[in-house]
């Protein structure tokens, strides 16, 4: 009888060893999918922070190729006054091509420096988005 006990108890014990080790499983399981959900989040917030790196740079570049626009414009402009101002015999016209080549000239430095800082902001802004897919690769 005290043996049919100790097999009775041993039964039980091996049964609650198993029960403890599907625990165990559960929890680990568990574990990885709250580590999953949370890379998972991770992944989402850098695809977005992705798309809002790209968004930027879609306007950068549309602010570069205006400005070129526009340069290109005013360098035309520019020759054409000064062609005028060359073949001119009125005075008042001349000083009006002269203010007009004056106010072109400036135009064109203001673009030139607006198109160095929209250059240097896409240069930035290429760093920051391989630095992003780095990011989102890793995880």
């Amino acid at each position: 009888m005290n043996l049919e006990m100790q097999l009775s108890k041993l039964l039980d014990y091996q049964a609650l060893i198993l029960d403890i080790k599907k625990l165990e499983q559960q929890a680990q399981r568990l574990k990885q999918e709250a580590e999953n959900d949370l890379l998972r989040e991770q992944l989402l917030q850098k695809s977005t922070e992705l798309s809002s790196n790209l968004a930027t740079s879609e306007a950068l570049a549309r602010d570069k190729r205006r400005i070129q626009e526009e340069q290109l414009l005013v360098a035309k402009r520019l020759e054409q006054d000064q062609n005028r101002l060359k073949t001119t015999a009125v005075p008042r016209d001349a000083i009006s091509l002269q203010h007009e080549i004056e106010t072109l000239d400036k135009r064109s430095d203001v673009l030139s420096e607006e198109l160095s800082g929209v250059e240097a902001e896409i240069a930035q802004q290429n760093e920051v988005h391989h630095r992003i897919e780095r990011e989102r690769e890793v995880l």
